[in-house]
This record gives C-alpha cells, structure tokens and sequence, in this order.
C-alpha cells in the first residue's frame, strides 16, 4: 500500500482528536493556531511532526525529517498506544 502525506494527515488528525477532542489546528475567528494541537511540517521534501507551543512558534516531536510512510508509522504508533491507554483507562 502506497502511504502519502494525505495518510499522515488523517492520523495527525486522529492524534488531536484523541488529545484535544477535534482535529482543528487553526482557531478561524482569531486567526492563530491552536496551543497544543499537531501538525506536519515540510521541507526539502521531507516531514516533522511539531506541536504549537504558543501563538508564534512550535516545537518539534521528531529531531529529524522523515518521508511520508515513515512519519505514518510514527504517528500511527503513538495513536495505537494512546487509544489502548484510554480503553485500559490510564
């Protein structure tokens, strides 16, 4: 199976939805980014997984670019330990 960046998306979806109840990154009305919610970051054909830390910068969770379907398995993991955290109820 062909794993592109629009795969990533839906799991970083996921990801803020799991953390923060909806998969919105950007509050529209005020024009800035949400505090604590995930995005992708790109360049030079590679991906980063950051997190908003305040309304003018993110900090990274990966230290290093990625491609596409290894970012996927990144994420796609800390997905899969965070729902069986939230069933087992810890």
């Amino acid at each position: 199976m062909a794993i592109t960046i629009k795969n990533v998306r839906h799991e970083v979806d996921c990801l803020n939805i799991l953390t923060h109840g909806s998969a919105d990154q950007w509050d529209e009305v005020a024009r800035k980014p949400l505090t604590g919610r995930y995005n992708i970051d790109s360049s030079n054909g590679g991906y980063k997984l950051c997190r908003y830390v305040n309304n003018s910068g993110e900090t990274e969770i990966t230290n290093y670019r990625m491609t596409a379907r290894e970012l996927y398995y990144v994420v796609s993991g800390i997905v899969k330990v965070l729902e069986h955290n939230k069933r087992e109820g810890l």
